[in-house]
């Protein structure tokens, strides 16, 4: 026999309901949803106060929640109950009549609502499923935007360090594993864009804020400087009336630019910015890229 079949898992729920018949028939709804495969440990709570204590002291799955409580009734239940934990889904149990405020408290943190008494077994436990799945992927969206904001906090602290140290390729290989982690998209760009502004404004200072002569040259020099200086192997092919063209036969990110592409894009990003505080109308991009598997890097810079 395989015992891995033999594992039933359990869904810890906490059911709010002050009305001990109502209790009894979320019971029996969820004793007659289980399977050789699923099981249901339900604790009851009558009250928010016992409610807020029990979430204090324990984690449950999911909370199964009444709106009409002796010390607690409609918005401010599910309000307190979500403020007490936010990362535990809520599942409103309300009346017929309650319908449109059942939708409402959604809002108010909650992730789905039931009518009482107007459930299937098989719908409890799909609602309840669906909102533990929705919750997590809210939790995890969470996690990443607080690390995205941890890792933009840090690029803030160690902007000084940048310039006196020269740790452009420090901040951003750290940057990578936020960038891989699946950050919701505008949250991703919203950091990228920072940090090429924060980059862009140190290497400026840096590199061509005093130079004597600032032109074609001298920017695709500066660009040759910063590659190579992160651990690539960069250099002018030519300089042609408007237009000039870097060659790179070493990129610095190694395999990882093979893997995470917004390397390569944070890199245009910054040389693109650089660019445009010396031409007026000027662009910089990426013929080719050793991280799309080119046999190397090309970098135009065109002035028109």
């Amino acid at each position: 026999m395989n015992s891995t079949q033999d594992v039933k898992k359990a869904i810890k729920i906490l059911l709010v309901e002050d009305e001990p018949a109502h209790a009894v028939l979320v019971k029996v709804a969820l004793s007659n949803a289980a399977t050789t495969r699923l099981a249901f440990v339900i604790e009851v709570a009558d009250s928010i106060s016992k409610v807020i204590e029990r979430l204090q002291d324990a984690v449950f799955d999911v909370v199964l929640l009444d709106l009409g409580l002796p010390d607690s009734q409609g918005f401010e239940t599910v309000s307190r109950v979500y403020d007490t934990s936010p990362d535990t889904p809520i599942v409103v149990l309300t009346g017929l009549l309650d319908e449109e405020v059942g939708v409402q408290e959604m809002q108010k943190g909650a992730q789905d609502y039931l009518v009482k008494g107007d459930f299937t077994p098989d719908i409890l436990i799909r609602t309840i499923r669906y909102a533990i799945e929705r919750q997590k992927e809210i939790n995890r969206r969470k996690r990443v935007e607080a690390a995205l904001k941890k890792a933009h906090d840090e690029l803030e602290k160690r902007k000084a360090l940048l310039e006196a140290q020269s740790e452009l390729r420090t901040i951003l290989t750290n940057a990578i594993p936020l960038l891989l982690m699946g950050a919701p998209p505008e949250k991703a760009n919203t950091f990228i864009l920072k940090m090429c502004d924060n980059i862009e404004e140190v290497l400026w200072q840096k590199d061509l804020a005093e130079a004597d002569v600032v032109d074609l040259n001298t920017t695709g020099g500066v660009i040759c400087k910063i590659m190579n200086d992160l651990g690539g192997a960069f250099e002018i092919k030519s300089v042609v009336d408007k237009e000039c063209i870097i060659k790179g036969s070493a990129c610095p990110w190694g395999t990882q630019a093979q893997r995470n592409h917004v390397l390569c894009m944070l890199c245009k990003g910054i040389f693109s910015r650089l660019a445009s505080k010396i031409f007026e109308n000027v662009a910089v991009n990426l013929d080719k890229t050793i991280g799309n598997r080119d046999d190397c890097c090309i970098i135009l810079i065109h002035v028109y």
